[in-house]
């Protein structure tokens, strides 16, 4: 298990796979395992195994870890599996853990963003406006300025879109993700236009 966790560190991630599968032929097949295993495969884009791995994981225990130290440990397999589960597009199960997660940390700006975009895949973009809408209210940010652009595109409220989106690029310069989404909304605002 150790030598899987140091390949990982080394961004040896396939490697770092087959020391899991080995540590587990040797009996090792508590949480840490689990964890460690879905975290290789998210960076391998293997979302779907990934999500499989913090899925089982939560079911397990980790030898010789207190109640508080297992109760850290799960929260943040929950959110890294909430996270996972954006990115393999499985929305329900993504809104379900950031839904349980925010039962304990309330004010999280990142779970409540999360949970914002995991709301758009569902298509739930009222409740995911709602949602943006609020955070922003409290602190306007480049995050929740893009989730709600996301929410507006998804509506198919262009305008609004490129709007929020400017807002996110004002407040980060430096994220390169804005202006590439910006592109890809004013192009889909223009070809609406042309129809």
């Amino acid at each position: 298990f150790n030598l899987g966790v140091a390949l990982q560190q080394q961004q040896k991630h396939t490697e770092a796979l087959a020391a899991f599968a080995e540590a587990q032929k040797m009996g090792f097949d508590d949480l840490p395992l689990y964890y460690q295993r879905g975290e290789s495969q998210y960076a391998l884009g293997q979302f779907g195994p990934a999500l499989d791995s913090f899925t089982q994981g939560l079911k397990k225990s980790a030898e010789g870890v207190n109640s508080q130290d297992m109760e850290r440990l799960r929260q943040a397999m929950r959110m890294r599996r909430a996270e996972t589960a954006i990115s393999a597009q499985k929305y329900g199960v993504a809104v379900e853990e950031f839904r349980t997660l925010l039962q304990t940390q309330p004010q999280s700006g990142r779970l409540r963003l999360g949970l914002g975009m995991a709301l758009i895949g569902e298509g739930d973009t009222q409740a995911a406006m709602a949602l943006f809408n609020t955070l922003l209210a409290q602190r306007p940010s480049g995050p929740a300025y893009y989730g709600r652009a996301m929410a507006y595109y998804t509506a198919g409220q262009h305008a609004a879109s490129l709007k929020d989106l400017d807002q996110a690029i004002a407040l980060e310069p430096r994220n390169p993700r804005y202006p590439q989404v910006r592109s890809q909304v004013a192009a889909a605002a223009a070809s609406a236009a042309r129809k």
